[in-house]
């Protein structure tokens, strides 16, 4: 009686399982049949796993060859002629589209080689809030480094414009304005009163108020640094003591340094006496409408001379430092 072939599953030299080809099919028949007996290796469909188990072969068209696992139990499969898959062509960039997730974390991070924007355009988009034109500030603000003079670009309109003037008419608005000479003024008189005459000139030890105090006598005073001295007007008067007439002398000196009675005159005045009596004289006075001007450090005074010493001259400067 003719016997049937026991089919097998194939496996190469490793134990891999080999599936048959088209030329070679690999045919499995399911029978059912009884017999004696019991396999602990068996266990029915649904059952716990049974307790022993048997080990399963294939051929290599050979030998008998175990089927390879890993150590989890899981059969090794080889695929042969798999293809292989190469990156070494991709392009160096690659294009990336969707969403981008940075997960590195807040703050600046080191970038190592080179970073090109050079195709950024040159404006961006800039979308969210914006800041305010003027920020609050707290705490100190130190701009000590900044030049005095800063440079500015465009145009600049000035918007402090006179009021329109009516002649004739006194506007309700206006401009107040004020001289040099008129602002910071302290007032200065050089002074002698009722001096007796000399017939040699020599300088007169005046007295000298300033600002309403008075300084010490003295045969010159010296401008204020920082300031000018403007003299406004000169008064001069000589009297007889005796029947003597006499021509009274006045001159108003000044200099820079080493002041003498032979320093600049900057104003004369002369006057004499009517007549021959006793008591009896004249005087004149001479004002300065702009001012007689005299620089800081200038040192100014006055010398006399009359004919006799039968005789009394007053003096009297009056003018403003500013």
């Amino acid at each position: 009686m003719a016997q049937t072939p026991t089919p097998v599953v194939l496996t190469d030299s490793p134990g891999a399982i080999e599936i048959g080809t088209d030329s070679n099919p690999l045919s499995v028949s399911i029978v059912s049949g009884g017999g004696g007996g019991s396999d602990p290796s068996v266990s029915a469909a649904g059952s716990a796993i049974p307790a022993d188990a048997t080990m399963i072969g294939g051929s290599d068209g050979t030998d008998l060859r175990p089927i390879a696992t890993d150590a989890n139990g899981q059969v090794k499969v080889l695929v042969e002629n798999a293809p292989s898959v190469a990156v070494s062509n991709f392009p160096a960039t690659q294009p990336i589209s969707g969403t981008v997730t940075a997960n590195v974390g807040t703050g600046t991070q080191p970038v190592s080689g080179t970073v090109a924007i050079s195709n950024f355009p040159a404006t961006q988009p800039v979308s969210g809030t914006f800041f305010q034109t003027t920020q609050p500030v707290s705490g100190s603000v130190a701009v000590s480094n900044f030049p005095v003079t800063q440079p500015v670009s465009g145009t600049v309109t000035a918007n402090d414009v006179p009021p329109t003037l009516t002649k004739g008419t006194q506007g309700s608005t206006g401009f107040s304005v004020q001289d040099l000479k008129d602002a910071g003024r302290n007032p200065i008189t050089l002074w002698v009163d009722v001096i007796a005459g000399i017939t040699t000139e020599a300088l007169a030890a005046m007295n000298i108020t300033k600002g309403l105090v008075a300084q010490s006598a003295a045969t010159s005073y010296a401008v204020s640094a920082g300031k000018t001295f403007r003299i406004q007007s000169l008064f001069f008067e000589g009297n007889n003591t005796t029947t003597t007439a006499n021509h009274f002398n006045l001159k108003v000196r000044a200099a820079a340094s080493s002041f003498s009675v032979s320093s600049p005159v900057i104003a004369v005045m002369a006057v004499s006496s009517e007549t021959a009596v006793a008591q009896s004289g004249t005087n004149g006075s001479m004002t300065f409408p702009d001012g007689l001007e005299l620089p800081a450090g200038t040192i100014v005074g006055f010398s006399h001379l009359e004919t006799s010493t039968s005789s009394l001259i007053t003096v009297c400067i009056v003018g403003y430092e500013y």
